[in-house]
């Protein structure tokens, strides 16, 4: 998808091929006509978009990311027309558990927000339960509800499917290229410096994951998030225990989900103990980066496990296949951030996925191309304004942790 030269100008540079930054030059496109240029200094989707777990719940405890993730929806099946292709979006449904009784509320918030939007809920009894989950204990006295609609999807094979959309509809994506630097004239930012020259621009939007705090500082925008480790385990085959078609699993109170893997089980917790990067030293292939705590996972694994004995006391009998650890850009708030930084035009931000990178992409990449338009935007964005938090030092190790107390702290999207 890399032309041999790089435009002169464009309306609209996107830093970032991944998944948002592909999603919003394929909706710049669709929606808005401009004229977009995707910059992405390795391949497409290939560095934190493609190790995302991909579970797509529509259960959010806001009336925007909720129609966020609904966009998401809406533009996979824009996206196997356009393509002409399957993407394989498996829709399992979404078993949501709550055991105690705050998650007992938020859970029935989220059923009637459902019910009252037009999406599919239904309350479970534990017999019920136990015919979908068998290896799951399902206690009469827990709520369970369940979301028939919801699914998940290889996040690599959507991720690319967005830039092929948008290649296809025009936009000029060009890989290997890494952006250096922004040029600015006073206040406006007026175009990007790339290892393949310049690129003059109306708009910059910065979708570099991870390490878009970098990105920001060279325009004068201190955005708020951090690279902090999201990590989940695979077990070994065995499908008579873990079916394909299996019911993707919440349990806020056991800090767990999971969902079907190519015959084993898919399975994370919200560990107690989160840790973040420096962005610096943060790789651009971030294959095999040691976080400095635990960077086999055993430890938290072995902690999780205990508290989630209630749940299911077998699982720490399967054995694993697999361990996928990579960052996630957190925001001390968990939430993302998308928008303009005040005093700096020509820079928009959509970036710190807070772990619902592949959910909401769909809805981030419309609302950061509206912005990038100059149109309005398409939703509420205010809980997404990067200047929340005032100026922060992305790089400082206190601003770090307060990122990786949030991981640790979140219970739902």
């Amino acid at each position: 998808m890399s032309p041999t030269a790089l435009p002169a100008s464009a309306d609209v540079v996107v830093v970032g091929g991944g998944i948002w930054g592909a999603a919003t030059a394929e909706a710049l496109r669709r929606h808005h006509g401009a004229d977009v240029v995707v910059l992405e200094r390795g391949s497409l989707s290939a560095a934190t978009t493609s190790h995302g777990a991909a579970l797509m719940p529509r259960a959010r405890s806001s009336a925007t990311l909720r129609v966020m993730v609904r966009e998401t929806y809406a533009a996979i099946a824009h996206l196997e027309s356009a393509l002409d292709e399957d993407l394989q979006l498996h829709r399992v449904g979404a078993l949501h558990v709550a055991s105690s009784e705050a998650t007992r509320a938020a859970l029935q918030a989220q059923v009637d927000a459902a019910h009252a939007e037009g999406d599919r809920a239904d309350w479970l009894t534990a017999d019920t339960v136990r015919a979908k989950v068998p290896w799951m204990t399902a206690d009469p006295d827990w709520r369970y509800a369940f979301f028939p609609d919801d699914g998940f999807i290889d996040p690599y094979r959507l991720g690319t499917a967005y830039a092929r959309a948008a290649k296809q509809a025009g936009a000029a994506i060009h890989q290997g290229v890494a952006v250096t630097g922004l040029t600015l004239n006073g206040h406006r930012v007026t175009g990007v410096e790339t290892t393949a020259g310049r690129i003059a621009c109306g708009v910059v939007v910065c979708a570099a994951g991870p390490w878009s705090a970098l990105v920001g500082q060279w325009a004068g925008a201190s955005l708020p998030l951090a690279p902090v480790r999201s990590h989940y385990w695979i077990t070994a085959p065995d499908e008579q225990r873990f079916p394909r078609d299996q019911v993707m699993v919440f349990i806020p109170d056991g800090r767990f989900y999971s969902r079907p893997e190519v015959g084993g089980l898919l399975y994370g917790f919200r560990d107690r103990v989160c840790v973040a990067a420096d962005p610096r030293v943060y790789p651009a292939d971030p294959a095999g980066f040691a976080f400095g705590h635990d960077d086999h996972g055993w430890e938290s694994l072995h902690e999780a496990l205990q508290a989630f004995r209630p749940y299911w006391d077998g699982l720490g009998d399967v054995p694993v296949a697999h361990y996928i650890s990579a960052a996630s850009g957190y925001t001390p708030d968990g939430q993302f951030v998308i928008g303009a930084w005040p005093g700096v035009d020509g820079f928009v931000a959509a970036t710190g996925c807070s772990g619902a990178g592949i959910a909401a992409s769909g809805g981030v990449g419309r609302a950061a191309a509206a912005l990038a338009a100059g149109a309005p935007a398409p939703w509420d964005l205010s809980a997404f304004r990067p200047d929340r938090f005032g100026p922060v030092d992305p790089v400082d190790p206190a601003f770090l942790q307060r990122c990786a107390d949030a991981r640790a702290n979140k219970r739902a999207g």
